[in-house]
C-alpha cells in the first residue's frame, strides 16, 4: 500500500486504511517483443513502452539509413535503418504495449578472440613508411627556441586499417642546418600558412590522397571537414571499391590544443608495450562519473584530505549517456540543524551540450543527503539498483536496496557512507579528475639514434627521461629519412612535452557571461573557449579507454595518472598565480586555482574562512562528466548485426550473434515477460530464428514472426552499388527462391509464421521511402486487426491483412 494512506494518528502508531472506493486495476494488457537497435536507450534489456511517444523519449526516433555526417562523433545509428524501431511504430500506432529490446554488442564469457565485442585496427609499427595501419596520433608544437624547447599536444588520432599516413612539409632542423624537404610519419614537419601536408599511402605504398589540413574551426580546411569520418567507408564488404578508404580520423581534441601555436607537427604511434590505441575489442560498458569527494574538514591547509562519497553510473551501458549527459551537484548547503548534522544538496542530470547560462534539466533530485537513515538518502531518492547477465543461467541477476527512479543513472554509494561511518558533516565538494595518459618528455640529444628492427622502413619515434610516456612506445630518437636510407647523425636539437588532453574546467564566474557569478557551475566546461556554444571535442574526451586499460579509468594503470584533483575548496577571489596570486581581486566573482586553499589564499582559508565560507559566498555547484560508455558494436559495420555478418557462426566465435540470442533469451521466462508475439525484423540467419520459434514453443503462450532468406537485400549486408540488382522484389525468381528456402527447412509447429515481400514505407519524420522487412508490416497489421477484431483473429486477407490506410501501422 502506498505511503501516502498512512494517517498519522501519534508518534509511532500508523493506522492504514483500505480503500475500496474503487475497482481494482484490470491486468495489463500483453503486447510484443521486439528486438532491434535503436539510436539509444537501455541495452540488451526488456523495457515495457506504453506509446511511441515514450519510446521516442526512451529509445528515440526510427532512422531511415543512407544518413550521417562525421560518424564517429555523432555514432553509426543513421547509417542502416532501425528495423526494430518501424516494428515499434507500426505496432503503438493501434495498440499498445510492447516489450523491447535495443540490440547491442556483448561478448559471451566463454567467447574466443573472433567472438569479442568491439572493433580493431592492426597494432602499429613505428615508421616513416610503415604500411601495416595502426592507431597514430598526431601531436601539434611551437618550434620553441634555442635549444627548440617546446610544449605540445596530442590533437588528433587517426586509424589505419592498412597503409601510411605522413606529414609532409619542411623538417625541422637545429638552427644551424637547412630544412629539407621531408615526407614521413616520425618527422618533425613544419606548418606552411597555418595548414599541415599529409598523404595518404595504401598498403602498396601508392599515394592516393594528398590532404591540406588545419585546426580552424571555421575554415574550409579544418581537419574534420577534409579527412574521413566514417569508419564504415573502410569495410570493403559493405562498401563500393570506388568508395572505400584505409583510414578514418578518429578523435581531434580542439579546445585542449586551442593555445598551442601549431607551428611543427609529428605523426607518431599510439602504442606502449602490447597494448596499442586501435584495440577497443570491449562489449557493452556502462558510463560512470568520477568518485564524487566530500571536503576536508580537519583544517590543515598543508594537504587536502578528502573522503570518496559516491559516483553515478548509468543502467545498461552505452555510448549515448556519455556523448549527451552530464552530472551537476548543486545548492550544496551546511546542516543548521543542531538535531541533524547532515548537510543537503541537489543533483542535476543535464545535457552535456548545454551551458550554464541556459541549463537544459533532464531529470533533478532536490534535497539528497548522505544519512542512510533518511527518506532524502541519495541513494533511496535516485535508485542503487542494477543488473547483470548470467552466461550460465541465461538470466539478469538483479542487485541493490532501492528502486531506480533516474532513467539514466543509478547511485554506486562507498561502503562507509552507506554504513553511516563518515563524518556527518561531509557534503560533496568535488571530484578526482579523470585518468590521462602521462605526458611525453623528449630530450632527444641525450640518446644514441637506432633502427629498432632493421630494415628501411621504419623510421623511429625517440625520447628521454620520463619513464612512462603515456600511450607511445620510446627509448627511440626522431630521425630523419634522406636520398633512401636513415639519417643516423643528425640529431634533432628538441626538448620538449608532448601532452595528452585533459578536461577543461571553467575558471571563473566571469566566464559565459552569466547573470550572476553565483550561476556558475565550477568543474568541467563543455563548452568552446570562451562562448556558450559546445565544444564538440567534448565527445572525444569521454571515449573509452582502449581495451588494454580500464575503460572509464577507474583505477591509475601503468602509463595513466589523475588528471587533477577538483575540489570547490580551491576558489579564490584572486587572480594569477599560486607563486603571486596578486591583490584581493573581487568581493563577487570566484576563480579556480588549484593549490590556492594549500597557499592560504582561496576562500576556505583566507581570513577566518572554513570549507563552508565558500558555500555561504554563494559558490555551491560544480560539474562532472560521465565517462567510458561504449556500444560494444563494430563501427565499421553500417549494421553491426547484419546476417551475412553472423551466418555460420555462434555465440562464442561471434559477439553479434551471441547478442542476439541473448536478447532472445532475455525473454524466455513467461515469469519476467509477457508477450504474444515475438519478432526481429529483418533478422533471416537460420540458427537464431529457429531459436525464437522454439523459446515460443517452450513457452506455449507466443507466436514468433520470422522474416525469411530472399528478396531484398538492404545495403549494409553487401557492397553492391546498383541495389536494384539485388532486389528481387515481387519477381517469379525472387518469389521460388524465397519458398524454396522456406520448404527446405521442413516447418512443423504451431508457433511461427513468416510473411512476404519486403515493403517500402515513408519515415514519418523525414518522408523518406525506406525498404522494411515484411515482420515490420506484419507486426503492424497484427496491431489494426487486434483492435478492429479478437487477437487470435490471424491478420490476412483484405479485411484484416490490407496494407491501405494506415492498417499497417506505417504508410506502406
Amino acid at each position: 500500500m502506498s505511503v501516502s494512506k498512512f494517517k498519522f494518528v501519534s508518534p509511532g502508531i500508523q493506522i492504514a486504511e483500505i480503500d475500496n472506493s474503487q475497482l481494482p486495476r484490470l491486468p495489463d494488457e500483453v503486447g510484443p517483443v521486439i528486438i532491434g537497435r535503436a539510436v539509444q536507450g537501455p541495452g540488451l534489456r526488456p523495457v515495457q513502452v506504453d506509446s511511441f511517444s515514450d519510446f521516442v523519449e526512451i529509445f528515440g526516433l526510427p532512422e531511415g539509413g543512407g544518413t550521417g555526417e562525421d560518424v564517429w562523433r555523432n555514432g553509426g545509428e543513421g547509417l542502416a535503418p532501425t528495423y526494430g524501431s518501424y516494428a515499434a511504430q507500426a505496432y503503438l500506432r493501434n495498440s499498445s504495449p510492447i516489450t523491447f529490446v535495443r540490440l547491442m554488442g556483448a561478448s559471451h564469457t566463454n567467447a574466443t578472440t573472433a567472438g569479442k565485442a568491439g572493433w580493431e585496427v592492426n597494432a602499429p609499427g613505428f615508421g616513416r613508411d610503415q604500411r601495416a595501419g595502426g592507431a597514430f596520433g598526431l601531436f601539434v608544437m611551437p618550434t620553441g627556441s634555442g635549444g627548440r624547447a617546446a610544449t605540445g599536444s596530442l590533437g588528433a588520432i587517426f586509424y589505419l586499417t592498412t597503409g601510411s599516413l605522413e606529414l609532409a612539409g619542411r623538417q625541422l632542423k637545429d638552427s644551424g642546418s637547412s630544412e629539407t624537404a621531408i615526407t614521413g610519419t616520425a618527422a618533425l614537419v613544419r606548418a606552411s600558412d597555418g595548414n599541415f601536408k599529409m598523404k595518404v599511402k595504401n598498403g602498396a605504398g601508392v599515394v592516393t590522397e594528398t590532404v591540406l589540413f588545419n585546426f580552424n574551426r571555421n575554415d574550409k580546411k579544418y581537419i574534420r571537414k577534409v579527412f574521413n569520418t566514417n569508419p564504415t567507408l573502410t569495410n570493403g564488404t559493405i562498401t563500393p571499391s570506388a568508395k572505400q578508404k584505409t583510414y578514418w580520423l578518429g578523435e581531434t581534441f580542439d579546445r585542449s590544443i586551442s593555445g598551442i601555436t601549431k607551428e611543427v607537427g609529428v605523426m607518431l604511434a599510439m602504442k606502449s608495450g602490447s597494448a596499442h590505441q586501435g584495440n577497443h575489442r570491449r562489449g557493452l560498458t556502462k558510463a560512470l562519473t568520477p568518485y564524487i569527494v566530500s571536503q576536508d574538514i580537519g583544517g590543515d591547509r598543508s594537504s587536502y584530505t578528502h573522503k570518496r562519497l559516491f559516483r553515478f553510473r548509468t543502467h545498461e551501458g552505452g555510448s549515448w549517456e556519455a556523448r549527451n549527459l552530464k552530472i551537476s551537484i548543486s545548492s550544496i548547503k551546511a546542516s543548521t540543524n543542531d538535531n541533524d548534522p547532515y548537510g543537503t544538496f541537489t543533483v542535476e542530470i543535464r545535457s552535456a551540450k548545454d551551458s550554464d547560462n541556459a541549463r537544459k534539466l533532464l531529470e533533478q533530485f532536490t534535497g539528497c543527503n548522505l544519512n542512510p537513515n533518511s527518506t532524502n538518502y541519495i541513494a533511496r531518492k535516485i535508485g542503487d539498483s542494477f543488473a547483470t547477465w548470467d552466461d550460465t543461467e541465461r538470466r539478469y541477476r538483479e542487485y541493490g536496496n532501492y528502486p531506480n527512479q533516474s532513467k539514466y543513472v543509478y547511485v554506486d554509494v562507498q561502503s562507509d557512507v552507506e554504513n553511516a561511518v563518515i563524518n556527518e558533516s561531509y557534503l560533496p565538494f568535488g571530484f578526482e579528475g579523470p585518468t590521462k595518459f602521462k605526458d611525453l618528455m623528449i630530450n632527444s640529444g641525450s640518446v644514441t639514434a637506432s633502427v629498432p628492427g632493421g630494415g628501411g622502413e621504419v623510421a623511429t619515434f625517440v625520447s628521454g627521461g620520463q619513464a612512462s610516456p603515456g600511450a607511445l612506445d620510446q627509448n627511440f630518437k626522431f630521425m630523419y629519412f634522406t636520398s633512401g636510407s636513415f639519417d643516423t647523425t643528425t640529431k634533432t636539437f628538441l626538448t620538449a612535452t608532448l601532452e595528452f588532453p585533459k578536461f577543461q574546467l571553467r575558471q571563473n564566474s566571469t566566464e559565459g557571461n552569466l547573470a550572476a557569478p553565483r550561476d556558475a557551475y565550477f568543474g568541467i566546461d563543455t563548452t568552446r573557449d570562451g562562448s556558450t556554444l559546445f565544444d564538440e571535442s567534448y565527445i572525444d574526451m569521454v571515449r573509452a579507454f582502449p581495451a588494454d586499460y580500464d575503460a572509464n579509468g577507474d583505477t591509475s594503470q601503468t602509463n595513466q595518472e589523475m588528471s587533477f584533483m577538483f575540489t570547490l575548496e580551491d576558489l579564490t577571489r584572486h587572480t594569477g598565480t599560486l607563486s603571486n596570486p596578486g591583490a584581493f581581486s573581487s568581493t563577487t566573482d570566484a576563480y579556480y586555482l588549484s593549490g590556492s586553499r594549500k597557499e592560504g589564499f582561496s576562500i576556505s582559508v583566507s581570513g577566518t574562512g572554513t570549507w563552508n565560507s565558500v558555500l555561504k559566498a554563494g559558490f555551491d555547484s560544480f560539474t562532472l562528466p560521465l565517462l567510458g560508455g561504449t556500444d560494444g558494436m563494430d563501427i565499421t559495420e553500417a549494421d553491426p548485426f547484419r546476417n551475412t555478418l553472423i551466418d555460420g557462426k555462434t555465440e562464442l566465435n561471434n559477439y553479434a550473434y551471441n547478442s542476439i540470442k541473448r536478447a532472445i533469451d532475455s525473454v524466455a521466462d513467461p515469469e519476467v515477460v509477457e508477450m504474444n508475439l515475438l519478432t526481429m525484423p529483418g533478422l533471416t540467419n537460420t540458427a537464431l530464428t529457429d531459436h525464437k520459434i522454439k523459446l515460443c514453443e517452450d513457452r506455449a503462450d507466443a507466436l514468433a514472426v520470422i522474416d525469411v532468406e530472399g528478396g531484398y537485400i538492404p545495403p549494409s549486408e553487401d557492397n553492391t552499388e546498383d541495389r536494384s540488382t539485388s532486389a528481387l522484389r515481387g519477381t517469379a525468381d525472387g518469389n521460388s527462391g524465397v519458398v524454396s528456402k522456406m520448404e527446405e527447412r521442413n516447418f512443423n509447429t504451431s508457433y511461427g509464421c513468416a510473411f512476404y515481400p519486403w515493403v517500402q514505407v515513408r519515415d514519418g519524420q523525414t518522408g523518406k521511402l525506406v525498404w522494411v522487412p515484411p515482420s515490420v508490416a506484419a507486426i503492424g497489421t497484427f496491431s489494426s486487426s487486434q483492435r478492429k477484431s479478437e487477437v487470435w483473429f490471424a491478420p490476412a486477407g483484405f479485411t484484416r491483412g490490407g496494407l491501405t490506410e494506415g492498417a499497417a501501422g506505417l504508410t506502406v
